[in-house]
């Protein structure tokens, strides 16, 4: 089950992109471990985004569908110019309020596979 953004609120330009390997890693205890990586998948790829000047209400209906996936759900995100959403989960979203009824939320989007 993946959660949608709320129809309509668009994100700020200038979003940020970046990737990770996908790492398995297992403890032997000692200090050993074995790592490798994921030939199944390509890298997950971490966006950054933010949402300028929006209201009080469009700030908290963004926190509502943060706090239903949990850092844990999935949310459908659309990068910039991409044809698909792709599944990622949500973490550190922040909140700053920069005047009346005026806010600026900005979160980190980052992709998840099945089998994770």
């Amino acid at each position: 089950m993946a959660f949608d953004l709320p129809v309509g609120l668009d994100y700020s330009f200038g979003a940020d992109m970046s990737e990770e390997d996908v790492v398995h890693e297992v403890q032997f205890g000692d200090n050993y471990s074995a790592r490798s990586v994921s030939t199944a998948q390509l890298p997950r790829e971490v966006w950054r985004v933010s949402w300028t000047q929006i209201t009080y209400a469009e700030k908290e209906s963004l926190k509502t569908v943060f706090r239903q996936s949990r850092g844990v759900y999935g949310v459908n995100f659309t990068p910039p110019q991409a044809g698909a959403a792709i599944v990622c989960v949500v973490v550190q979203p922040s909140y700053k309020h920069v005047g009346y009824n005026n806010w600026d939320v900005s979160a980190t989007f980052r992709q998840i596979f099945d089998e994770e």
